[in-house]
């Protein structure tokens, strides 16, 4: 079944704000099998010149996954 391209251009309202902590950017790290230091010791990260540690690019898309599932979640488009 095709999509319903009358949602082009329909926008969902925002979700609940993510509040980044180090433990998530750890356990993310691990997840991915990066090991840089930058993303779980502090010091290292400042040695880098970071005010703390840093998430991985590759993070937002943690953020971005329960925001996009209003979209796919939605039984109106027809998604399967």
């Amino acid at each position: 079944m095709a999509l319903d391209q009358a949602f082009v251009g329909r926008t969902y309202p925002p979700t609940a704000p993510y509040e980044v902590g180090r433990e998530k950017i750890r356990e993310f790290a691990e997840a991915v099998g990066d090991a840089n230091p930058a993303y779980t010791d502090t010091e290292a990260a400042k040695a880098l010149g970071h005010p703390d540690v840093i998430a991985p690019p590759t993070f937002v898309f943690s953020i971005t996954f329960k925001a996009a599932g209003q979209v796919v979640e939605d039984p109106q488009l027809g998604l399967d």
